[in-house]
């Protein structure tokens, strides 16, 4: 609750400062490596980037209490995603297909970066690309300039993004309720 009210005030207080929630997923021991060097660039992006506000949650690897962070970055070891996705602007994630739902749902466009290849996270970013609802970052050789190189674009073409996530959940939404509205009718003739 409190991020919460934070975010909506600062968004109160500048109208151009983006919300971006991050989370690379709930099994992360299957990348460990890959998400603390993630981590590691992402802090020292939120250290000399500050025009935007962040919320991390970084799962059970990693001891906040210990962390000394910038004033911009919000850390927690878990967050409840669907209330913070009301939220935000655009999430940081691993690309699973239960956060991506709940973004589209949440017309919530993405950066993705594929922790396990061996996962469903490789075809769900193309699938982001392809739909034209976010973009990819190759977390094998991300560093700071890439990391902000990948956040501005998203910035700058959010608009984009947005539009066509907002369509992709209309058509979602369509569909949801011609299959109730198909239920019911069955429901009545038998």
């Amino acid at each position: 609750e409190f991020v919460k009210n934070h975010i909506l005030h600062l968004k109160k207080e500048n109208s151009n400062l983006k919300f971006i929630y991050v989370s690379l997923g709930t099994a992360t021991d299957a990348a460990a490596k890959r998400e603390k060097r993630f981590f590691k660039y992402f802090l020292e992006y939120c250290r000399f980037n500050n025009e935007h506000q962040f919320v991390f949650s970084v799962g059970k690897n990693y001891n906040v209490s210990l962390l000394s962070l910038p004033k911009n970055l919000h850390i927690f070891n878990s967050v409840p995603q669907l209330d913070i996705l009301k939220y935000c602007d655009f999430m940081i994630t691993h690309g699973g297909m239960n956060t991506l739902t709940e973004c589209i749902l949440n017309e919530v466009p993405v950066i993705v970066f594929p922790l396990v290849k061996e996962w469903d996270q490789n075809g769900n970013s193309a699938r982001v690309i392809y739909h034209n609802i976010g973009i990819r970052g190759e977390i094998s050789n991300m560093n700071v300039q890439k990391l902000k190189k990948l956040i501005d674009y998203m910035c700058a073409n959010y608009n984009i993004f947005k539009n066509n996530i907002k369509k992709m959940n209309s058509s979602i939404n369509i569909n949801e309720l011609q299959e109730k509205a198909a239920k019911i009718i069955e429901s009545l003739i038998i």
